[in-house]
């Protein structure tokens, strides 16, 4: 089983709507959906549509947490779930289908309170038994989980299972320090978590070999439509994605990995799992849901996808 962990979830908004909204006050007509989201709960959905078995372990609270464990129920998502006292966030998207134009706009979510942070812990270790590969993923709004992430990694590795960390901001760095199996990351948040100044040539390789120096065993950086990286000791493989017609690229990374994940789980070849990613990610960013593609669209793309390997 995979267990991802997604500690500040939200709820997706999707609004679309045909028209140019120029500057009216009133747009009609609108379509709008909800869906479960947040990195570990996307990259969950995305296995599940792989076959793998998931379970997502995350927060709710309020009006929007409610709406969040119905949406996943809808979908057969399996899900536990700790009670907060602040309300579960919100991410909107307005769609505009004239132009294709999408917007994301994403809340920052409430912090957790000590107590709070405790049960998560405490369900973490009950369900961590179940487990063969733990994804520890997204934003921890608040200081009080900036080492969350390292501890889940300390109890993964001390239980015999792989942890692989997909996180930015604050909890980053110390969730890499604590050695889990994999570090998954796009360009982007090593700049910003890590300090890697992304524009020197050789600056991505430098860092995802010190990062294998210090004993996380894969890394795997992510860069969009162009593709990903996948290092171990003495191998640099790069993929590259399918060319698809983008229509939502929110949610492809965590696509990504969750079929990395389930590649893991399977105990299937790591970089046939990464090109099974990058088809995820793509069948992803083609949709307007995310990461609610079929197993079917991913293997359609898949042939589409370059490797190239690198000693």
């Amino acid at each position: 089983m995979i267990l991802t962990v997604t500690p500040n979830p939200c709820v997706h908004k999707t609004v679309a709507y045909r028209d140019p909204a120029d500057d009216r006050v009133v747009v009609r007509p609108v379509e709008s959906r909800y869906q479960g989201g947040g990195k570990g709960i996307n990259a969950a959905r995305a296995a599940r549509a792989l076959g793998h078995e998931v379970l997502a372990l995350t927060t709710c609270g309020g009006t929007v947490g409610r709406l969040l464990l119905e949406g996943l129920a809808a979908e057969g998502i399996p899900c536990d779930a700790v009670e907060v006292g602040r309300p579960t966030r919100m991410s909107t998207f307005l769609y505009e289908r004239a132009s294709g134009r999408i917007r994301e706009y994403l809340e920052g979510g409430y912090p957790l309170e000590a107590a709070e942070v405790e049960r998560l812990q405490e369900r973490f270790l009950a369900l961590l038994p179940r487990a063969a590969v733990v994804t520890l993923n997204g934003s921890t709004a608040g200081r009080a989980l900036d080492r969350f992430y390292a501890w889940a990694v300390e109890q993964a590795r001390a239980a015999g299972r792989k942890a692989i960390v997909d996180t930015y901001g604050p909890p980053a760095v110390p969730a890499a320090l604590a050695r889990p199996y994999m570090v998954k990351a796009n360009l982007d948040e090593i700049g910003s978590s890590f300090g890697v100044d992304t524009s020197r040539p050789g600056a991505a390789d430098d860092f995802a070999r010190s990062l294998l120096d210090q004993g996380i065993e894969r890394v795997l950086l992510t860069n969009g439509e162009s593709g990903a990286w996948l290092y171990a000791r003495g191998e640099r493989c790069g993929v590259r994605a399918p060319r698809v017609r983008e229509i939502n690229p929110v949610g492809s990374g965590d696509a990504m990995l969750g079929a990395v994940a389930g590649g893991i789980e399977a105990g299937q070849d790591l970089v046939e799992a990464v090109r099974l990613g990058a088809a995820a990610g793509a069948a992803n960013a083609a949709r307007l849901g995310v990461c609610d593609f079929t197993r079917e669209e991913v293997e359609a793309l898949l042939p589409q996808v370059e490797v190239v390997r690198q000693d």
